[in-house]
């Protein structure tokens, strides 16, 4: 029974009823509590409620007490608190009971449930909580980092004339720690009124550093002052005591990872030595889960090698926090052939590996777009029997999604529902950008009127998808529509969706919505960005309102943003379409100026204003200019040449250009270029 050798105690009690013998309530009770220690709550159950009945034995209070024992360390606080009222009914529960009761609340997370066990059920039922009922309590609250009602429970205990023992005070530390209350747990830690009679001891400063890492992973911004605090808690350790283990260097490790300072966690993994110390199987799997968090694959896959030299067989922790560096690192391939060792190692079965395991790996494909590999890995882990969940299937519709391979997306999309899991937003998000690739804007539709349906509240990625999906099919309408049902019912738009909506405007040439929607995006209290202007530069450009354009590149500026060439091209045209030709050639003078070198589409933009405008002489400056800052022409640019020649009557020049355009084959504009034949014909090169 002390060993938790459920297996053994079962079969004993068999064997007696075997032999004629009927076991008594003593040895029933041995084999119930055989299976708490072994974790086997199940069995405990079925022990009580079935076994004992079969023998004719009624449960006692130890029966009752080994049960919930069993429920807690499995943390099932539920079926915990159902045996305490069936309890009720027959005996009458003690501090013993209520302390399991409340352990297993601790143990599933509901430190609201322990509280009211102690301060209220107890009291209502007048059983006096003793020490060990208190310790659960405040191990609850530290586990969900409430601190002040850790201390609240504390004062409790003295008025209770309670002794606090080492076990309290480590929760207690504990908990202000993870509660970001590191002035208080210091206090604690270097001796105050509140633990007179007991001296922080390594464990009770482990406590601390641990609370340090689980606090920071729920608190924003504070991963790197909780690995501050926890270095100088180890430095107070080294020079006052009490000296450091293993498991302090484990704590701050994790710290380090949760901080994304991998260089620091591998700083630490070689102070051990110096400290007297062996790193264990937990510090390397720190260590590497640092190493993970950062993308670290390289230093990874060295500690894993170093672990192995170090005598330590990697276990399922281990090969889960390489693959997870492996995902971050894009490196899909090694992702892969760390799983096939996870299986090879469980003999092809599914106990080398988990579906976190199968997680990364799909992730892992995602990033590196091998979706059909991504696909090959969900059915593997459905034939382990390993239970793709909601991240196995996001990972595969976000690789198809990224892919271009929508059909296959909306396919992992209705498998999800078939297979009982339901889909979450971030898989109809998912879909719905799958959909915009494929340009399918109406299947993107139909998928934000089924998370309304399920009542999923749509994100702004997913909305903004989907109007993507209408600006690409040029959908305005459907876009201005979804943009206005976010304004009206949320979530509320960001820059992103202003962007694709103005976009789909520009697409079907409604400039002065283009110009409307910048508007309200400012009246959000968003900021425009580069794509933002771009796109509405471009509606004008469309609408040929190049005075607009211009005034869109001014406020551009104005908002601090750097001017790049697409929205300068896109002014450029808008002034060609226009025939603004000075506007045109300003703007390639200003481009020039800011060294941002205009293109050749800007230039032929440029070269087709001066034509319209009759301005041959400003035409051919800019074929110069092109020449001089080494812009290759092509067959556009050399025709608008040639007719600027035509319209000036230089021929000698137009010679030139024909020998400078014979390696693009001018000849091909033959039947389309009546100037450059034209031209051809006149000089005498027909045929050249």
């Amino acid at each position: 029974e002390k060993a938790g050798r459920w297996a053994e105690a079962l079969w004993l009690l068999q064997d007696l009823r075997g032999r004629g013998l009927p076991p008594s309530l003593v040895a029933a009770n041995a084999a119930i509590s055989a299976c708490a220690k072994g974790g086997q709550p199940e069995r405990a159950l079925q022990l009580l409620r079935l076994g004992l009945p079969e023998l004719r034995l009624s449960p006692d209070a130890y029966s009752y007490c080994a049960a919930i024992t069993a429920c807690g360390k499995a943390g099932d606080w539920q079926q915990a608190l159902n045996l305490l009222d069936e309890m009720r009914g027959k005996l009458r529960p003690d501090a013993f009971h209520y302390s399991a009761a409340v352990n297993a609340c601790g143990k599933g997370q509901e430190w609201r449930m322990a509280v009211e066990l102690l301060l209220g059920e107890m009291s209502r039922n007048s059983v006096q909580p003793n020490t060990v009922t208190f310790n659960a309590a405040i191990g609850a609250c530290d586990m969900a980092e409430q601190w002040q009602m850790a201390v609240h429970l504390l004062g409790e205990m003295r008025r209770g004339r309670l002794e606090a023992s080492l076990v309290t005070f480590n929760s207690l530390v504990g908990a202000c720690s993870a509660g970001g209350r590191w002035d208080l747990a210091f206090e604690m830690l270097q001796g105050t009124a509140l633990f007179e009679h007991l001296r922080a001891d390594a464990s009770t400063w482990n406590c601390a550093i641990s609370g340090c890492e689980r606090g920071s992973a729920n608190r924003v911004n504070e991963d790197f002052l909780a690995r501050e605090v926890g270095m100088v808690m180890l430095r107070h350790m080294k020079s006052q005591g009490p000296r450091p283990d293993v498991v302090t260097f484990n704590a701050l490790v994790s710290c380090c990872g949760r901080a994304q300072e991998w260089q620091k966690a591998l700083v630490l993994l070689t102070d051990l030595p110096r400290e007297s110390l062996s790193p264990d199987v937990v510090t390397f799997n720190a260590a590497i889960n640092a190493c993970g968090q950062a993308g670290r694959w390289e230093q990874a896959i060295a500690l894993m090698a170093a672990m192995r030299k170090s005598g330590f067989l990697p276990n399922l922790i281990t090969r889960n926090a390489l693959l997870s560096a492996l995902e971050k690192g894009q490196q899909w391939q090694r992702a892969l052939l760390e799983l096939s060792e996870g299986l090879a190692q469980g003999g092809g079965s599914r106990s080398g590996v988990d579906i976190v395991s199968c997680n990364a790996a799909v992730a892992a494909c995602e990033k590196g777009l091998q979706w059909q590999a991504a696909l090959s890995l969900l059915r593997k882990a459905e034939e382990l029997g390993l239970s793709p969940d909601a991240i196995t299937y996001n990972s595969a519709i976000s690789a198809c999604e990224k892919c271009g391979r929508w059909e296959q997306g909306l396919e992992l999309l209705a498998q999800m529902d078939r297979r009982k899991l339901p889909p979450d937003a971030y898989s109809f998000s998912a879909a719905i950008s799958s959909c915009e690739k494929g340009k399918r804007w109406e299947m993107a539709l139909q998928l934000l009127a089924d998370m309304r349906r399920r009542e999923l509240e749509p994100s702004v990625v997913g909305y903004s998808a989907a109007i993507s999906s209408c600006e690409k099919s040029r959908q305005w309408e459907a876009a201005l529509a979804l943009l206005a049902d976010m304004r009206q019912h949320g979530p509320l738009p960001e820059i992103i969706s202003y962007n694709a909506a103005i976009s789909a405007c520009e697409k079907g040439t409604q400039w002065r919505w283009s110009l409307l929607l910048l508007a309200l995006a400012r009246e959000d209290k968003l900021q425009p960005d580069l794509i933002t202007f771009g796109a509405a530069i471009t509606a004008c450009e469309t609408g040929r309102k190049w005075k607009r354009a211009l005034l869109l590149l001014e406020d551009l500026m104005d908002c601090g943003l750097q001017l790049s060439k697409v929205p300068c091209s896109s002014a450029i045209n808008a002034c060609e379409k226009s025939g603004a030709w000075e506007a045109a050639l300003a703007l390639i003078v200003q481009m020039n100026e800011l060294s941002l070198r205009p293109d050749l589409f800007a230039y032929n933009a440029g070269l087709v204003a001066c034509l319209q405008a009759g301005r041959w002489e400003s035409a051919l400056g800019l074929m110069a200019e092109m020449k001089s800052l080494e812009v290759a022409p092509d067959l556009v640019t050399c025709s608008f040449a040639l007719t600027a020649c035509e319209q000036g009557h230089r021929r000698a020049l137009a010679l030139e250009l024909l020998e400078a355009s014979n390696s693009l084959g001018w000849q091909k504009l033959k039947g389309a270029s009546r100037v450059l034949v034209s031209v051809a014909e006149c000089s005498g090169v027909v045929g050249y």
